[in-house]
């Protein structure tokens, strides 16, 4: 009975607190925010979209109970879905600004290759089925999502280490990449995108001007990392090519790390 009587107060304690919160709420009115008018387009400083694709490894194999996987059809649900977010990220930088072009860095290691390592060929797809249906996904899945929503798309294309054939210095860097034959093939099954443009490095960098900014774009193996942290390499890296080149570079892009 006299559990009763001290939860019948404190029940009616809450309620009474519940009344005084409720009185005081009151005093305050509703915020509203009015939607506010944002600048027409007109004058305003034209934008170019920027993506970095690298280290898509199309092609690999990975199974792990803790990790999840990734096998060809994960990466064509995940290029699928790159394409739908860079068409999103777009159309909300267009409430702001105007924004017809994109600019696509490659920056290598699209395709897994097949001899990087000990058990590659284990790991990974036949360099056929990479090119042949990679080359294909990546037109219908993002190429041709893109191709609509854009003027001019400019494809800028550097190769990484795992397209390499043979051992590692044993062939030209550039010239034999199975990177490099992904770009050709991808840009040739693309020849119906006349505003879809490719260009392809003479070596495993390459520099470009973006309004009036110089970027560095590179796949990332030609410098270490320290403690797992790349900066320290990357900003030697910059440091030299930018001497090497007699211009000063504003951006590193890479991936690889």
């Amino acid at each position: 009975q006299e559990e009763l009587k001290l939860l019948r107060a404190g029940l009616a304690a809450q309620a009474s607190l519940m009344d005084k919160i409720r009185a005081e709420l009151a005093v305050y009115p509703p915020l509203t925010v009015p939607s506010p008018r944002l600048p027409s387009q007109e004058g305003h400083y034209p934008a170019t979209l920027l993506g970095h694709l690298s280290d898509l490894h199309i092609g690999c194999l990975f199974y792990s109970h803790r990790n999840g996987h990734y096998d060809m059809t994960v990466a064509e649900e995940r290029i699928g879905r790159l394409g739908d977010k860079i068409v999103a990220i777009a159309e909300a930088q267009r409430a702001s600004r105007p924004l017809k072009n994109l600019v696509l860095a490659w920056g290598g290691d699209v395709i897994d290759g097949r001899d990087i390592f000990d058990a590659h060929a284990w790991q990974s797809v036949p360099i056929e089925v990479q090119l042949n249906r990679g080359t294909q996904v990546v037109r219908d899945r993002l190429m041709a999502r893109l191709a609509p929503h854009f003027e001019q798309i400019v494809n800028i294309c550097v190769p990484g280490n795992h397209g390499r054939i043979g051992k590692k210095g044993a062939l030209h860097r550039v010239k034999d990449n199975m990177d490099v034959v992904f770009y050709e093939w991808l840009a040739d099954r693309c020849g119906g995108m006349r505003h879809v443009t490719w260009q392809q490095t003479r070596d495993y960098y390459i520099d470009f001007t973006l309004h009036g900014h110089r970027f560095l774009l590179a796949h990332g193996d030609a410098f270490k990392s320290w403690a797992g942290i790349p900066f320290y390499g990357a900003t030697r890296y910059l440091q030299q090519l930018s001497s090497m080149l007699h211009v000063p570079i504003d951006a590193l892009i890479v991936g690889h790390h």
